[in-house]
């Protein structure tokens, strides 16, 4: 197999992003309260969006305790500003995003820009779970970090978890190749 140049490698580091979302689901929807993300360059974006019901929310009892205080005190942003700031911070633009059990952040992640057809075109319509590849590979994985549940310490995991499984993905790539033929 052919490795990238070093430019290459670096172009595809730079667009890496490592999510996490916290959000309030009350079994018919999910609202996001905050979302992070952090580069493989170690730059982060950190926000509280304003699409939930606060009083709701304090209701619950896990978010009143494990996600709302994380948010406390930061300004909540419409989903407007979160595009803006998102699609500022999203350059380069991300070739792939990877997550911690990240089917129900992709939603919420989005959801900040409405349905399907408002979907940017740069967006990755999926979103790889670094847990997931972790286990294919027989990787064992650090325990979650203290403050979990705080968008930013977990979307700082993903990236450390990612980095231990890194070397080794072209395996994965390879098998799903032996294994589609």
């Amino acid at each position: 197999m052919e490795r990238p140049h070093a430019d290459e490698q670096d172009s595809r580091r730079d667009s890496r992003y490592f999510y996490d979302t916290e959000f309030h689901w009350d079994g018919v929807s999910i609202r996001l309260v905050s979302i992070a993300v952090v580069s493989d360059t170690g730059r982060e974006f950190y926000e509280h969006s304003d699409q939930y019901d606060r009083v709701r929310a304090a209701a619950d009892p896990f978010l009143a305790e494990h996600v709302l205080p994380a948010v406390a005190g930061m300004p909540r942003r419409s989903d407007a500003e979160l595009r803006a700031r998102l699609d500022e911070f999203l350059l380069p633009r991300p070739t792939v995003l990877w997550a911690d059990f990240g089917a129900w952040d992709q939603v919420a992640l989005m959801q900040i820009w409405g349905n399907m057809a408002q979907q940017p075109g740069w967006l990755p319509m999926s979103t790889r779970n670094v847990r997931e590849y972790a286990l294919l590979l027989g990787q064992r994985l650090p325990g979650y970090p203290a403050r979990r549940h705080d968008a930013l310490v977990d979307a700082r995991h993903v990236r450390r978890m990612f980095h231990l499984i890194e070397g080794r993905l072209d395996e994965v790539e390879e098998a799903a190749r032996r294994g589609g033929s």
